[in-house]
């Protein structure tokens, strides 16, 4: 039967995502309607509740009939599988078919897909109940649900029926799809047992871990046992913890346990070779590149090996290949966020895949949005989830026009993911990695950068504040992205847009501290950078220090990048590898301790993979971060505006506990979003620009602002209280802090606490931090004088970094001189300003904490002058 003449009509009625049952029915009613199904009844065409062949262009799904107004129909098809709702266009295309009036004279036994369980429909009650009737109840509850364990009671309840009469048995239909159903369940069972007797039996000490060529650290194991177990499992590892290693052990003792024979490896393609070099590092097994064109990738895939490793690029045209001549046993995904937009053709390919067993690998499964890790789930089980109609319904906050404005039931998302997700974050294995410190540098925009920034800027806040009032067109959307694209690029330097321009202030700040560290000739350094302009710039820099460097960028094949990493690795001739963000992801480049960052990506799980390229499992030395911020400019206001970000991932994947979550993508979230980097109005608690503007502003009146950082308490000091001044505090207040609380005090008040302090009367907290003491020594200073306090200054700062990066990365003997030497340039300055204060020896045991605080008040006191 051909489906095109279909007159019923359903009303259908827009309500975005907030839909009911019912409506989502409606659609698949609709669909019933408006697609050319042909249907083939497969019993006597007068037997309407029968099966049914349902054929589209692309497959063919059986239909079981049972009822015209219940929803308890059967359908082969992957929708009614997930959807809960007990039918699908194919059920309700039948249905169209068929009297809704008639009436189903058979007992049937089927599997409930709402409930998800075995269930049985007996005709309408008559006075006397049958023999059928009487052999088949005890098995199922009053409300028709199976009573035990569905494996084995099922078999039990086949065994009943073969017992009874012919007769009773033809008044009988059992579903053709209880067995898939079993099938599945006895698959779950499976899985739990044979875990169960892995740890028996290593426990015991008849099974080991030794089938790879290097140990595994305890948790490592864990993450072995939970993707070999669970089959189809996704492995959340942050980056560095080796979740590459987790997944070739676990393939190859699902080789020994359980006799499987291939292995597909889906990756980006530039991890292609890492994956081939850690399974030699790891493991015995042979692995096979698939590279090359249609025809040399087929005769691939039947070549023989245990390991295929292909790139997700591929498998939009590998799929039929794969899926009838490999035939893999295990699919694993690599940077499985690859597949987190779940519309995408890569995505939807790598779904129809097939294999009993798969593995999914990714530090940041979630990056923007919670559908991300809907997608990827999707892929392994998608039961968990459901329905993305469902999923939405679940966990988004819906307006009444059934738009999402927000997030909801993260704690119960948390506890879905459970079963199929393991994720430990470097605290969680403390000890197993060594440490890291972070040490940022601000640098300020030269002319050539400013002028230009200066017009996008202006552009981009014309364009934001139209969109405050009306939606932007297409065009002018566009032009704000390229706006905001170009301020970005323009923290780092005017060459990447113009290559007349060869200065750069982030260049003249690195090259200096990259020269420092190369004299510790075991050093070896990744610096990355989104724009390979910009590394080409720094390259041409480091060039004429006769500094080589090996790259990895999409300008390069993956042959030559190969090459180039090895350089790194091997060669004590290149010591810095320049690298895009093509090489933040799956690299292990534990060889390097520094990671140098030229820009900040706007990711903060980007910010991580890079990072994690140096930082992560057998590293032996302590790893140094350095990055280069552009000051109160873009760069520098959007990162606090991206830690949102970082916590919507953590919340759902660590359940930090908060159950509701605004929208970051949201309209509304994002114009409020450019309106702070905008208009600076970034939510960050910014104590430097209150203490600049309370001592500018006020500063005859400003005797003394200290924090107790433990409070989150700023003290002002001022000569006297009085309302106007109080009312001015107050506007600076506003305008640089959120949370922190300010506390303001007359002197006469300030010096009567500090006596009875001394008294021993009351207690003044140790942790207070000094931000600003006025000087009442200095007198106003001539030009010449301030030049020269100011060049002074500059250099003392210089050294001040160049001690903190000694301190941070462990070198305290070395970073002791650089602190004295720049401790007496300090007095220097002192000196020249009249002031005698800070003129005292210094003591070996406390130089660099005393230093430290000599420069905060210089700090302090020269950008007041």
């Amino acid at each position: 039967m051909n489906m095109k003449n279909k007159t019923k009509k359903i009303k259908k009625t827009f309500k975005g995502w907030d839909t009911t049952d019912a409506d989502e029915i409606s659609v698949r009613k609709n669909r019933a309607l408006k697609e050319d199904l042909i249907i083939k009844n497969l019993k006597r065409k007068n037997s309407l509740f029968s099966s049914y062949d349902v054929k589209s262009k692309n497959a063919t799904y059986l239909v079981e009939l049972r009822s015209m107004r219940e929803n308890i129909n059967s359908c082969s098809c992957p929708d009614l599988e997930v959807n809960q709702l007990g039918t699908c266009k194919h059920i309700e295309t039948v249905k169209l078919l068929c009297n809704e009036k008639a009436k189903n004279k058979k007992v049937e036994i089927f599997v409930d897909t709402i409930k998800d369980k075995l269930s049985i429909r007996f005709p309408h009650a008559s006075k006397k109940k049958s023999v059928l009737q009487d052999a088949l109840e005890p098995f199922f509850s009053e409300n028709g649900e199976l009573l035990f364990e569905p494996v084995v009671a099922f078999e039990s309840l086949l065994r009943t029926i073969d017992k009874l009469d012919k007769l009773e048995i033809n008044k009988l239909r059992i579903s053709k799809l209880i067995k898939p159903w079993l099938a599945k369940k006895a698959f779950e069972l499976e899985k739990q047992e044979n875990k169960k007797v892995f740890l028996a039996d290593y426990k015991n000490g008849k099974k080991s871990f030794e089938f790879l060529k290097h140990s595994l650290y305890d948790y490592q194991k864990e993450g072995v046992l939970h993707l070999a177990f669970n089959e189809r499992a996704l492995l959340a590892d942050d980056m560095g913890l080796g979740k590459t290693i987790q997944a070739i052990g676990a393939c190859v003792l699902l080789k020994k346990l359980k006799g499987i024979k291939k292995v597909l490896v889906i990756s980006p393609s530039s991890l292609k070779a890492e994956w081939q070099e850690q399974i030699e590092k790891f493991s015995d097994e042979n692995t096979k590149l698939i590279s090359g064109d249609k025809k040399k990738r087929d005769e691939a895939y039947t070549q023989e090996s245990f390991f295929y490793l292909a790139n997700y690029e591929q498998i939009l045209y590998d799929i039929d290949t794969i899926n009838e001549i490999l035939k893999p046993d295990i699919i694993v995904l690599d940077e499985a966020q690859r597949i987190k937009n779940w519309q995408t053709k890569t995505a939807n390919s790598i779904k129809k895949l097939h294999s009993r067993y798969a593995f999914v690998l990714s530090g940041t499964p979630i990056e923007n949005r919670i559908d991300e890790i809907y997608s990827i789930v999707q892929f392994l089980n998608p039961k968990i989830f459901g329905s993305l109609f469902r999923f939405n319904r679940d966990f988004y906050k819906l307006d009444e026009k059934g738009l999402a404005v927000g997030y909801k039931n993260m704690n119960q998302l948390h506890e879905r993911l459970k079963p199929v997700m393991l994720r430990r974050k470097k605290n969680d294995v403390e000890g197993a990695l060594p440490q890291r410190s972070i040490k940022t540098y601000f640098v300020q925009m030269q002319k050539s950068q400013q002028d230009r920034y200066d017009e996008y800027e202006t552009m981009v806040s014309r364009l934001a504040s139209k969109a405050q009032k009306m939606p932007l067109s297409f065009d002018e959307m566009k032009r704000l992205q390229l706006g905001l694209s170009c301020m970005r690029i323009l923290c780092d330097s005017a060459y990447i847009l113009d290559q007349k321009v060869t200065s750069s202030p982030k260049i003249d700040e690195v090259v200096p501290i990259i020269q420092e560290l190369l004299e510790d000739k075991s050093r070896k350094i990744i610096i990355f950078s989104e724009w390979e302009k910009m590394l080409q710039l720094l390259n041409h820099s480091l060039s004429q220090k006769d500094i080589s460097v090996s790259w990895h960028t999409g300008s390069f094949n993956q042959a030559q990048r190969r090459d180039e990493i090895k350089k790194f690795k091997e060669d004590d001739r290149y010591n810095i590898l320049l690298s895009t963000d093509s090489g933040s992801v799956g690299l292990n480049l534990q060889v390097a301790n520094v990671v140098i960052n030229l820009d900040m990506p706007w990711n903060p799980a980007k910010l991580e993979q890079r990072i994690a390229r140096a930082w992560r499992k057998h590293q032996t030395r302590s790893v140094q971060v350095i990055n280069l911020i552009t000051e109160d400019r873009l760069e520098h206001r959007i990162v606090e505006i991206v830690k949102q970000k970082q916590f919507l991932s953590d919340n759902v994947l660590d359940g930090l506990g908060e159950d509701e979550l605004k929208l970051p993508s949201s309209k509304k979230e994002f114009l409020e979003d450019l309106d702070k980097i905008i208009n600076n109005k970034t939510p960050k608690q910014n104590t430097k620009n209150f203490t600049d503007d309370l001592v500018s502003l006020l500063n005859d009146r400003i005797k003394t602002v200290t924090k107790n950082d433990k409070s989150d308490t700023i003290f002002v000091v001022i000569d006297k209280k009085d309302e106007q001044i109080e009312s001015k505090i107050d506007k600076i207040y506003s305008e640089n802090l959120s949370n922190t609380k300010v506390e303001i005090l007359g002197q006469s008040e300030y010096e009567l606490l500090k006596k009875l302090a001394k008294q021993g009367l009351i207690n003044i907290s140790s942790e207070l931090k000094t931000l600003y003491e006025a000087n009442e020594n200095i007198e106003k200073i001539d030009a010449k004088l301030l030049i020269k306090v100011k060049e002074l200054f500059e250099v003392v700062s210089r050294k001040y970094n160049m001690a903190q990066l000694l301190k941070g990365g462990g070198f305290i003997d070395e970073s002791l001189p650089v602190f004295t030497d720049l401790a007496e340039k300090s007095f220097e300055i002192f000196e020249l300003l009249g002031d005698k204060k800070f003129t005292i020896e210094l003591k070996e045991d406390d130089i660099i904490s005393h230093t430290q605080k000599i420069y905060q008040h210089l700090k302090y006191l020269v950008e007041s002058l």
